[in-house]
């Protein structure tokens, strides 16, 4: 019989073969006890990227998204990466003020870079606020509101 290579089947193989499948496949079902807390920090970014594209289930993977280590792993990442662009966000606006108050024309490239920095400043708030709430309530909603709300700005993770 021949195999069927419509657009479901190609979105249906890559779902499958997302984080937790290749880390379930090469270490089996426990691998979040097995991965030092290095790996799975170092692992958060392509989480939250997966997620964003819709690569993971969430149904599916509750129970590792609900990992009591995984999960404050992927809070830390959250609002370090928050820590980090809101300082850098904060920077940019100063220094546009300032050259704005000397009535300095701001180049486009520090209004492109500002821009920039905003989404990603966008983009991980909405991961830690959701992500905050998830292990609070461990209800997966929050996790769909986050796919929702950075799928626009995946680029930005």
């Amino acid at each position: 019989m021949k195999p069927n290579y419509n657009n479901n089947n190609r979105n249906n193989n890559r779902k499958r073969n997302n984080y937790f499948t290749q880390n379930i496949q090469r270490d089996g079902e426990y691998f979040i006890e097995k991965k030092m807390i290095q790996q799975l920090q170092n692992d958060a970014i392509r989480i939250f990227r997966e997620l964003a594209k819709g690569d993971i289930d969430v149904n599916e993977y509750y129970g590792y998204l609900a990992h009591p280590t995984l999960s404050k792993v992927l809070n830390d990442a959250a609002i370090y990466n928050l820590i980090k662009y809101t300082e850098v966000l904060s920077a940019l606006d100063f220094k546009i003020a300032a050259m704005s108050s000397y009535q300095q024309q701001v180049p486009q490239e520090t209004i492109n870079i500002r821009e920039e920095y905003r989404c990603k400043h966008e983009v991980y708030n909405a991961i830690y606020y959701n992500i905050q709430n998830f292990i609070i309530t461990k209800d997966a909603n929050f996790i769909i509101a986050m796919i929702d709300q950075t799928r626009k700005y995946r680029r930005y993770i």
